[in-house]
């Protein structure tokens, strides 16, 4: 696998599918707080093929129902805080559909994908947890 072509994937997924990058950094960025399990984004960004890039995906989604559920109720109690609604922190097919577009296109791919989406959602501003005295 030649540099540049991993440079190539890691620009697509910066550009071309913002959208699918965007809608998996809030996600994981939610579930980051929400279900505070950091190892999901260790498999993200750790993955050495297609099959546990597959995985830790389908880990993520599995739950998604669950982490929407309650970062609304997090931010109805008052213990996030939040710019948006909780339904923009979701994703759906359309976004995984980009996702594995990008992470099939090499053998290295799933690796680039996985860590640029996990190290974007770790840094990711929101949710955040409301401290209280």
């Amino acid at each position: 696998m030649r540099h540049v072509e991993l440079l190539d994937i890691a620009r697509q997924l910066l550009t071309a599918r913002g959208r699918a990058l965007d809608r998996w950094t809030r996600y994981l960025a939610a579930y980051k707080v929400v279900e505070g399990n950091l190892s999901l984004f260790d498999k993200l960004a750790r993955c050495r093929d297609l099959r546990e890039f597959q995985d830790a995906l389908y880990e993520a989604a599995r739950v998604k129902d669950r982490v929407i559920e309650r970062l609304k109720e997090g931010l109805a109690k008052g213990e996030l805080q939040l710019s948006g609604q909780p339904q923009d922190f979701e994703v759906d097919d359309r976004d995984l559909r980009e996702l594995v577009e990008l992470a099939t296109a090499s053998e290295k791919a799933p690796r680039v994908v996985g860590s640029l989406v996990a190290s974007f959602a770790l840094l990711h501003p929101e949710p955040r947890r409301v401290s209280r005295p």
